[in-house]
């Protein structure tokens, strides 16, 4: 099987041939090896399409197609997400944590057991139906659109590494998560701009008109992908994707098989906690600006709105391409840890410096290594789980992180509105969550764990790290 042969080939992708002479899928090679044929034989066919950079990105304009309708999908559901925060940020801030833990189940088995596909258009739905109650319910329809955002988002952040080890290779899994993680970071940071001039001060004919526009967005999104979208591929993207796709889903078992892995409990408990302070650390920074902003400090709202926004996009992006092209997990991470923790130092040595200019530097710095961290923090996790499903280890990410950082958020909006013109709250919680990271940096340096999903996938006894 030629390179040619594989670029020109329509049912097949990637993955067949188109030869006089019709071969077997690559998922069919895989699932043949312990059906006696010749394995030698066939493993021999196997490492060679494997050595193709194409079969390790796994891309394909069909493919990236449908990249492009989920990644459509999440980013309106953020900017309904942070429109909603906006006009009343008392309720819908809290709603996906209270979620993430009460549907964990329900996500989780509807992923696996109805697909993407059913997911996807599930959730499109559900925020078709917020949209609706935003608009025209008033106050407490405004409630009602911020309830089932929340549980639309639940259905779509669980199913994201999912669909990247579905649809794409090795490399380019990775790369997908980033994508489909940088649009909706876009998307909340979207209606953030749109909002710039008015500061948090939306009329009602702005609220109304963006979520007339996010509507027919996601009716058009419901029709393109109810018609055009496909469950899943006809061919296995890569070996570790025949695994899942020849295991059975069983919570209870799969429950069994993570408590049974020490390095995965480890590595897993670190990697929650890194979870919880990229949305609580930067939350906690925000507030030390908006004291800033209130003793009359604007030289930063630009920096706020603008290139703190920007610099996390970039981040995220920067270390998507990292990890995809050198699989150096462990080495990334503790780099961005520490990154994190010298974004804080400089932070809050900057609260002591009249013109703030530390401050703004330490604010930039950590919004770009926050924006590293995710698509590691996504990443790794189904790396560790392997095999058991993808769609499990993200939920459980999310069952423990999500409900920690709404209980974290609700209890640093008391302290700080209690206390407008002090600080040392936030100094603390922020010094504490420094010391977190150092700790964990360390943890996680020490941590001897396998890639075991790239070693199968590569066939290389070297993706220990």
């Amino acid at each position: 099987m030629n390179e040619s042969d594989s670029s020109h080939s329509d049912k097949q992708g990637l993955l067949s041939s188109t030869s006089s002479e019709k071969k077997k899928s690559m998922g069919a090679k895989i699932l043949a090896l312990g059906d006696g044929e010749d394995e030698d034989e066939i493993a021999s066919e196997i490492d060679k399409e494997l050595n193709a950079e194409a079969f390790r990105m796994g891309v394909n304009g069909r493919r990236l197609l449908y990249l492009g309708m989920l990644c459509s999908v999440l980013f309106m559901n953020q900017i309904g997400f942070s429109m909603l925060n906006i006009a009343d940020s008392s309720q819908l801030q809290y709603m996906p944590g209270i979620f993430f833990l009460a549907f964990f189940t329900t996500t989780t088995e509807w992923i696996e057991k109805h697909g993407l596909w059913r997911t996807t258009l599930l959730s499109i739905a559900i925020q078709m139906f917020a949209i609706l109650f935003a608009m025209k319910g008033g106050s407490y329809g405004r409630t009602a659109g911020s309830i089932m955002n929340g549980i639309a988002m639940c259905f779509l952040y669980n199913q994201i590494t999912t669909f990247s080890c579905t649809w794409f290779g090795i490399r380019g899994r990775i790369v997908a998560t980033g994508i489909q993680l940088f649009f909706a970071n876009l998307g909340y940071w979207s209606a953030v701009w749109a909002d710039y001039d008015n500061k948090y001060k939306i009329s009602n004919d702005f609220f109304n008109d963006s979520f007339l526009g996010i509507g027919v967005a996601n009716l058009f999104l419901l029709f393109i992908i109810a018609f055009f979208y496909e469950a899943k591929p006809e061919d296995c993207p890569s070996k570790s994707q025949a695994i899942y796709k020849r295991v059975d889903y069983d919570l209870q078992r799969d429950f069994e098989v993570l408590k049974d892995e020490r390095i995965f409990k480890r590595g897993f408990s670190m990697l929650c906690v890194l979870l919880i302070i990229t949305y609580f650390s930067p939350y906690c920074v925000r507030w030390h600006y908006s004291k800033l902003v209130h003793s009359d400090h604007r030289d930063g709202e630009v920096i706020h709105f603008v290139i703190v926004p920007l610099m996390q996009l970039s981040g995220l992006v920067v270390s998507t391409i990292l990890l995809a092209r050198y699989f150096r997990f462990k080495v990334q991470l503790t780099i961005v840890i520490w990154a994190n923790v010298i974004a804080i130092i400089l932070c809050e040595a900057g609260l002591l410096d009249g013109t703030h200019v530390l401050f703004y530097i330490g604010y930039i710095l950590e919004s770009f290594f926050i924006g590293c961290l995710q698509i590691i923090i996504y990443e790794l996790v189904v790396e560790l789980s392997f095999p058991v499903s993808p769609a499990l280890a993200l939920s459980s990410l999310h069952l423990v992180a999500f409900p920690s950082i709404l209980v974290l958020n609700a209890i640093s909006d008391d302290i700080n509105m209690r206390n407008q013109t002090s600080s040392v709250i936030n100094d603390c919680l922020q010094f504490i969550q420094a010391g977190i990271l150092a700790f964990i940096a360390i943890g996680i340096w020490q941590l001897s764990y396998r890639l075991k999903r790239i070693e199968f996938d590569l066939g290389e006894g070297t993706a220990r790290q």
